[in-house]
């Protein structure tokens, strides 16, 4: 039995980007109030936490680059003995730190790292005490002793009428949903709830949460009735979905479910002699009403995978496509053994076979024949410090000519140079490359020397390479 353990603990992830080329820095986050708005259900993080309370930010200081965050405890709630505590989080939003105001009160949920100390982060569950209603009435209830746990969820549909739309998930009201008890299978855990035969039924509101109160401890499969012609998307869920509740530790949980009527895609590709190809990305490209294909605008992709060939695309928009690999002609790491191909087996675009997608369709492609793989080439040589010596350690990259139109196809292929400075490193016949050599001169990368770069043509293998460190200093 696989069970879906949710909402014990906060969802918390943060994604800080970089972007070399301007300097800029950003912080794309995900947390528990991400899910449900209005109809956050804060059960979760409250018993997910070990140290809940309301506190007011007396001061904020810097304090070894990081943002110290100097509360007052209001109103000890769980785990919490001092009168004060500090909290520790990075002094900006773009990284993540936590947007603390001196003079608020928070509701405040925390852990202890191992070195003792708090710290949150800006997709964290601590929320300002004015917007914390939800907080406050999940708080008020857990003092008036409510009983049992509760379980709640979110069904929705994704829809999108055409490819030059934007996909969006909207809320599915009147949704039946049914909680029913199951038994534990295996060996059953110390302090499992004995097994009781319970039910229970209701239906998602407006915006298409649902929510059951004071169900008694135990294990719960979920089903959600999915009017035709809507589907599940398994793909994104656990399936059949389950929950634990525990009176001392598990006190809430529950399941989503994302339904759609987009349709669905799938073949199976082959080398042109029926061989299996290597693990490739394979992309869906729109066609527009006026029969024009934006190569630079995938509406998806898909690895073709390479122990059975086969691909497949979920939730397709109704409109006009063209299956290619490779339509930009790049040799970075998502398709560097082909060159350009259309579906069913050209390199010829106007000769590729378009594909029309309807609503709710379940389509199955014939046999897509890639081209023959190019011919795999070798640069080779050497890369010297300015004073002539060997480069130990060297890094040595090939890359696309042209940078702006393959840039964002994967990484670029990168070799180290070996104890005499010398390297190799392979690449594919016909496409144009720049090849260039650096080193970090400090631990941090802060610092690096470059060699010029060489620009590689499209075909012969090169041998003999010089490339020199240049120090700008």
């Amino acid at each position: 039995m696989v069970r879906a353990y949710l909402c014990s603990f906060p969802i918390k992830f943060c994604f800080l980007l970089i972007l070399f080329s301007s300097g800029v820095y950003a912080c794309t986050c995900g947390g528990p109030r991400t899910f449900g708005g209005k109809n956050f259900q804060p059960c979760g993080v409250f018993w997910g936490h070990d140290t809940v309370f309301i506190g007011k930010v007396e001061k904020i200081s810097i304090e070894r680059n990081r943002l110290i965050a100097h509360f007052s405890v209001e109103k000890a709630i769980r785990g919490v003995s001092e009168t004060t505590i500090d909290v520790e989080t990075s002094p900006s939003t773009a990284s993540c730190g936590y947007p603390f105001k001196e003079g608020e009160t928070y509701f405040a949920y925390l852990r202890r790292g191992q070195d003792g100390r708090y710290s949150e982060m800006l997709c964290g569950a601590t929320i300002p005490l004015a917007r914390a209603e939800r907080d406050l009435e999940y708080l008020k209830a857990v003092e008036l002793g409510e009983k049992g746990g509760r379980v709640f969820g979110y069904v929705s549909r994704k829809i999108q009428a055409s490819p030059k739309d934007r996909m969006s998930n909207v809320g599915l009201e009147g949704i039946r949903i049914r909680l029913e008890s199951v038994k534990v299978r295996g060996d059953v855990p110390k302090g499992t709830p004995k097994y009781v035969k319970r039910k229970y039924e209701t239906l998602t509101n407006t915006d298409g949460y649902y929510i059951l109160y004071g169900i008694p401890d135990g294990s719960y499969q979920i089903t959600a009735e999915i009017p035709p012609p809507l589907r599940r998307i398994v793909s994104s869920n656990l399936y059949p979905a389950y929950v634990d509740l525990a009176e001392n530790g598990r006190r809430c949980g529950g399941a989503s479910f994302v339904t759609t009527s987009l349709s669905s895609l799938e073949g199976k590709a082959l080398n042109f002699d029926g061989s299996l190809p290597p693990q490739q990305y394979i992309l869906l490209l729109p066609v527009g009403d006026d029969g024009a294909v934006n190569s630079d605008s995938a509406y998806a992709s898909s690895w073709i995978n390479e122990q059975t060939g086969g691909y497949y695309f979920d939730n397709v928009a109704p409109g006009r496509y063209l299956l290619a690999v490779n339509p930009r002609n790049c040799p970075g790491s998502y398709a560097p053994q082909y060159g350009p191909s259309y579906f069913p087996g050209t390199s010829d675009r106007s000769a590729a076979r378009l594909i029309d997608v309807k609503e709710n369709e379940r389509l199955k492609l014939d046999e897509y024949k890639l081209p023959a793989v190019l011919k795999e080439r070798t640069f080779s040589g050497i890369v010297r410090s300015a004073d002539g010596k060997p480069a130990i350690g060297a890094k040595v990259f090939l890359a696309d000519s042209n940078v702006n139109r393959c840039m964002n196809l994967g990484k670029r292929q990168q070799v180290v140079t070996d104890q005499d400075g010398r390297f190799s490193i392979t690449g594919f016949e016909s496409y144009e490359y720049r090849l260039r050599a650096y080193k970090d001169t400090q631990p941090t990368a802060s610092k690096r020397i470059f060699s010029k770069i060489v620009e590689i043509p499209a075909s012969q293998s090169i041998a003999n390479l010089e490339l020199t460190l240049i120090d700008p200093n």
